[in-house]
């Protein structure tokens, strides 16, 4: 399974102060399009008031585009901690770009007498990720190649040992035994001539 981690971020805003990490895990190798990876984000409130976390996002670094939420309505109390994990299906690349930028978020209140709306906070570090897209998969399977030999690694069809230029090997290797097989008669017929 492939990990992506993303480092620990400590944010500030007028309305909540939190820290948050947050992980993607993808349950493909190559993190293809279309599969499922699980987004856990863990949070910790560090100030001495509870903070209510609505919800957890991450979206798009240039066009800001929300891609995956997630809402936890977690509540937690002054220096605690908090997790989320869910479920997200891996979303298309952009224009099929294998590496696409994002920010990690989280949308949180302190909870006072007053009621305030949740402060969306966001680091200024954009995060990559590369997915496999669609578009580059030539086979999942043997039966997906015309040749019948599909390298799951990298989902492509292998090539035929002719296509390869894999057969140069043994024609070098016939050309020198033939080249040999010559030599060794050029020399008996000389032996010959001089045994003459």
């Amino acid at each position: 399974m492939r990990f992506l981690a993303i480092v620990l971020l400590v944010l500030a805003s007028q309305s909540v102060s939190a820290a948050f990490s947050s992980t993607i895990q993808c349950s493909d190798p190559h993190c293809r399009e279309g599969t499922e990876a699980n987004i856990t984000f863990l949070i910790w409130n560090n100030i001495n008031a509870t903070t209510h976390v609505a919800s957890v996002l991450l979206q798009e670094a240039e066009t800001k585009t929300i891609f995956a939420s997630y809402h936890p309505n977690l509540q937690l109390g002054p220096n605690a901690t908090g997790k989320a994990v869910f479920p997200w299906k891996i979303r298309p690349p952009i224009a099929g770009v294998r590496t696409f930028d994002y920010l990690t978020c989280i949308e949180a209140v302190i909870i006072t007498d007053k009621i305030d709306d949740p402060a969306m906070i966001c680091p200024d570090a954009k995060r990559s990720m590369t997915v496999l897209p669609l578009s580059k998969i030539e086979c999942e399977e043997d039966s997906d190649c015309k040749n019948g030999a599909c390298d799951t690694r990298f989902y492509k069809c292998r090539q035929n040992a002719a296509d390869q230029g894999s057969l140069t090997g043994p024609l070098i290797l016939l050309a020198a035994l033939a080249a040999a097989f010559g030599i060794g008669l050029l020399l008996r017929k000389r032996k010959k001539e001089e045994f003459i």
